[in-house]
């Protein structure tokens, strides 16, 4: 019993943190083609979609992300981030 309320003490918001980094990560669900390398599509928890080219299980190369309110960003992806269009 002693060891428990010690753990407890320590950690009195342990679960809070867990949940709080659930709740803020955005996950992704591949539904065509390989999300991991090679070209697919996968949709977002938030309903954004993304169709194009990937690189060890994130965006990279040529892709369109299209996201829920209806934006849409299309160029070319580095390390899961947006860098912009070849004419940029």
């Amino acid at each position: 019993m002693k060891s428990s309320a010690t753990h407890n003490s320590l950690y009195p918001l342990g679960w809070c943190v867990v949940l709080l980094l659930i709740s803020t990560q955005s996950w992704a669900a591949c539904i065509r083609g390989n999300c991991v390398n090679g070209q697919g599509t996968a949709t977002f928890a938030g309903g954004g979609k993304y169709v194009g080219e990937w690189k060890d299980g994130k965006r990279h190369g040529q892709g369109t992300m299209t996201f829920a309110n209806g934006g849409v960003k299309a160029g070319i992806w580095e390390n899961g981030e947006y860098v912009g269009t070849v004419a940029e």
